[in-house]
Formats: structure tokens, sequence, C-alpha cells
């Protein structure tokens, strides 16, 4: 079943970008998963492979989950700041659902947007954007994002009926195990990343959010 974000417009491809005060070169902040779910998504990979589907499997490309993309440079200071925020909240994230990008056409595995989801992607955004604001592409600013592994791009209606057979009508739920962060660019050939398998979580409350609704996401706590 498609996902209710194929309405949702794409964001853009990471790609260079070019600026009238010269040449930049995005970079995109990254969640990385446990090797069951690394190896999950490669399956996918290989079999929209084996379709003819272009996927990310062609390249050095990981199974990720981007929190950011920006067209600005990538400071130095963001690794501080970025290892600081509370990631121990967000070990785990559910894959419940197949999604499509309808302009240019992505196809992707649906993250449950949680609470505590929408909160680090927004504090990620704010960490990124205080300087340049402008450059964080619009698909990846808070109330515009949809968090989401990409599997393969473009898809055209035409091919999207050939790629959910090729996914099989039964996919299970994929229930990640978050264990990294990771800045990445096309001009880094060392990618920074932070590991995060191990930590403990301060907060169990989990929450999921109808991204539908726009209104700031509020924390539940229980006893």
């Amino acid at each position: 079943m498609v996902d209710a974000a194929s309405s949702l417009p794409l964001r853009p491809p990471l790609s260079p970008t070019f600026h009238l005060a010269g040449a930049t070169v995005p970079f995109a902040v990254e969640l990385y998963f446990d090797a069951e779910t690394d190896d999950a998504v490669r399956r996918l990979w290989e079999a929209l492979g084996r379709r003819g589907l272009n996927t990310r499997g062609e390249d050095a490309s990981h199974p990720h989950l981007s929190l950011v993309v920006s067209d600005g440079h990538q400071p130095e200071r963001l690794r501080e700041e970025l290892a600081g925020l509370n990631w121990a909240v967000l070990s785990r994230m559910r894959f419940a659902g197949i999604g499509y990008f309808e302009d240019p056409g992505v196809l992707f595995l649906a993250a449950s947007p949680t609470v505590e989801l929408l909160e680090l992607q927004q504090q990620t955004h704010r960490i990124v954007s205080v300087r340049d604001p402008g450059l964080v592409r619009p698909f990846y600013r808070p109330g515009s994002w949809m968090p989401h592994c990409t599997l393969a791009m473009p898809v055209t209606p035409h091919e999207l009926p050939y790629a959910l057979e090729a996914i099989g009508p039964g996919m299970e739920i994929v229930e990640a195990r978050i264990t990294g962060l990771g800045m990445w660019s096309l001009a880094d050939h060392e990618p920074w990343k932070l590991e995060l398998d191990g930590i403990e979580a301060t907060d169990p409350t989990v929450r999921v959010v109808d991204l539908r609704d726009r209104t700031p996401p509020q924390r539940i706590h229980t006893e």
C-alpha cells in the first residue's frame, strides 16, 4: 500500500548546487541503522535493482534517514553541537510502510514520526540553520519534513506497480535500531560519524504523530 505521503513534494536530490558567490557543496545530517536493518534495506535495493530501477545500492551510500540537507558549507562547529543533543531518546525507529513522492518520483520506507524524532529533527535544523537559514533545503525544514529511507529514484508512475511487486505484498514492519549519526557531503572523503549504539534512553515515552497535523508536537509524559 502506498503511503499517504504520496501527495507530498520531493526534496531535491543531494547534488552540487551553485550560488553567485561561488560553488558550494551540499551536506546532509543522517541517521544510520543496525546491521540487520541495513541488510534488510539492501535486500530491497537488490530486488528493485533486478527490475531495472535506480537504487542507492549502486554507490557507496549506506541505508540512512536524512534529518537535514543544506546547501551551505560544512562547518566544524556543527559536530560538537550535534553530539550534544539527547540522541538516547531515539534509540529505535519503526518503518511501517512504503511511500512514494510523486514528483520526480522517489520510493521509500516511511518512518513513524514520533515526537522524539520530530523534536530532534527540529533541533538539528536549528543547529544547521543558525548561520545560513535560507540554505537548508525547503523539504528539510520543520513542518515540511517527511522522515523516510530512500529505496529507489527516480521511479515513474508507470514503474511504480513493478516496484511494489518487486518488494512484495507482505512487507514486514522494520524495527530499526539507531546506531549512528553522521554528516556526509559529496566533497567529504571521510564523513564524520558519531556512534550511538548502546547509549541508554532517559525518556522511554514514544508517541506517533500524524504529519497532516502541522501543529507543534507536544511531549506526553507517563508515570
